[in-house]
């Protein structure tokens, strides 16, 4: 019998379940609260309104910063919007890459986000991201282009719309330059060829060459210095498409994590009297940061050499990044060939030649510690944000800042985003589910699409939607070593014959 046909026991299940919560504490919390509801019921807590006892001070500079860099990319108009937004709600979305909006989990996640306001709301009227740029183009969000589906004699194609080669898989995404004319040539001659090998179809291939030439060729797009910044006004523009039966949908603002945290950095902390400042360069927060951060998930290992201190490095000349370690007042390589003092000046002269990118580390201390944003992130960050808060409160306790310890301790590190294949999927003529990225929508879509989403939405609760993607979770939280065979061999397909949710899931669309 068919491993995928055996019907899935009770122990299996258990056992699978308790693995998955064993390394991620407060995703079982998070069900345990809500996962009852449905997911349209759970996309209210996206516009709770802000509860901050963070001075006024702080607040402000960090909405006033965001508001700059939105209207530097995508004007005055949406950056109002935004502004008036965060000064209600005060919180945004950590859970994408900042990559094309092509992912199928980036999509679902944004999908989630919007489906309470489809037709206009007073306040939600941005779905607002940080976007993560700290990530290798080869990462498995695929920031190097778009992905979208076609389907050939029986066999589903899953089609790469590249901007950039193969060589740059191990760059960064982060102050990478942009995508010019000639690249944009190159994809027209990739879709020339997937003509010919007959993968899509003439109307595919209009509709393609319309969205890039009206999207990603257009004007002030590839005026851009930076494909960070391309991405954000692609993505707002691609967005727009999407919901294109739903005018008043929210816009999609993605802002780059790393840019806006430098920008903050450089503007409040690295002359002024802040905690931020005190972190970066007097001894005893060095000794603190240490004894308390070292070790713990999107920290930095001194031991295993994982992660990094504070920041990254991009050496003047070099295309990858490189760790940081602190040996004495510097911040240097493992070999010593790239260093720099770990000074006011030293920190912003490297920032201004764009060779320094924050850590995970610093940015969420500097977002959610000392500006208390509402931050919402994946099933991940859940953990990993707690364990920084907890690490964050022993450090600031010994150092004595019991006003950081007071404002930190109400602070919300397990508002969850739901960035998984949970909403989007599509059929083919073969009727199996295939998760659809941006692109696909506005191939396939129709005008029942997004409505179809939203009636699933209706029907598949939080917990519905983790539980079946516990096969996945194992394999992600557990080195190949640690696995256990038995567990392996569960799918998702028995998961969810098991909760009896697979008729819940209905595509939006057929691939034609």
């Amino acid at each position: 019998m068919d491993q995928t046909n055996k019907p899935l026991t009770d122990d299996l299940f258990t056992t699978l379940k308790e693995k998955a919560f064993k390394r991620r504490p407060q995703l079982k919390k998070i069900l345990e609260t809500y996962g009852d509801m449905t997911l349209l019921e759970f996309a209210k807590q996206y516009n709770l309104q802000s509860k901050t006892t963070f001075p006024k001070e702080r607040k402000t500079q960090f909405i006033e910063a965001f508001t700059e860099e939105t209207e530097r990319l995508l004007g005055k108009n949406i950056a109002a919007s935004c502004k008036k937004q965060l000064e209600i709600t005060y919180r945004v979305t950590t859970t994408d890459h900042h990559g094309p909006l092509s992912e199928p989990g980036m999509v679902n996640s944004n999908m989630h986000e919007s489906l309470l306001y489809l037709n206009g709301d007073k306040i939600m009227k941005n779905v607002i991201v940080l976007g993560c740029a700290n990530v290798s183009f080869d990462n498995e969000s695929f920031p190097r282009g778009l992905l979208f589906h076609s389907f050939k004699e029986n066999q589903l194609i899953t089609n790469q719309l590249v901007f950039f080669p193969r060589s740059v898989r191990a760059c960064p995404v982060v102050y990478f330059p942009a995508y010019t004319q000639t690249h944009l040539e190159n994809t027209k001659k990739r879709i020339e060829t997937w003509i010919r090998e007959k993968k899509i179809t003439e109307k595919q291939k209009q509709t393609i060459e319309d969205i890039l030439a009206k999207i990603y060729a257009e004007p002030s797009v590839l005026a851009c210095k930076y494909f960070s910044e391309q991405i954000t006004k692609t993505n707002y523009h691609l967005w727009r498409k999407i919901m294109q039966t739903y005018p008043k949908a929210p816009n999609l603002i993605y802002i780059e994590q790393e840019g806006l945290v430098t920008r903050l950095l450089k503007q409040y902390h690295l002359d002024q009297n802040t905690f931020i400042n005190r972190l970066l360069f007097t001894p005893k927060y060095h000794e603190l940061l240490l004894k308390h951060f070292d070790g713990i998930l999107r920290g930095f290992s001194t031991k295993d050499k994982v992660g990094t201190y504070l920041f990254w490095a991009i050496p003047h000349g070099q295309k990858y990044r490189v760790q940081l370690w602190k040996k004495r007042n510097t911040l240097q390589t493992e070999d010593g060939t790239y260093c720099i003092p770990l000074t006011p000046d030293g920190i912003r002269h490297a920032i201004e030649k764009k060779e320094l990118i924050p850590s995970t580390l610093l940015s969420f201390i500097l977002l959610t510690f000392y500006y208390g944003v509402h931050l919402f992130g994946g099933s991940n960050q859940t953990t990993y944000l707690t364990q920084m808060k907890e690490a964050f409160i022993r450090m600031q306790k010994e150092y004595g800042d019991t006003e950081s310890v007071s404002l930190v301790n109400d602070v919300n590190t397990t508002s969850l985003s739901i960035a998984i294949q949970s909403l989007a999927f599509l059929q083919t003529t073969q009727s199996s589910r295939v998760p659809a990225t941006g692109i696909d929508f506005i191939l396939y879509g129709n005008k029942d699409t997004i409505t179809i989403m939203e009636n699933v939405a209706k029907k598949l609760t939080v917990r519905d939607t983790f539980y079946r993607i516990l096969p996945d979770c194992y394999r992600w939280y557990y080195k190949e070593e640690e696995r256990e065979p038995e567990l392996l061999e569960i799918t998702r397909d028995q998961i969810e014959e098991y909760l009896h949710i697979e008729h819940k899931i209905v595509p939006a669309a057929t691939i034609i």
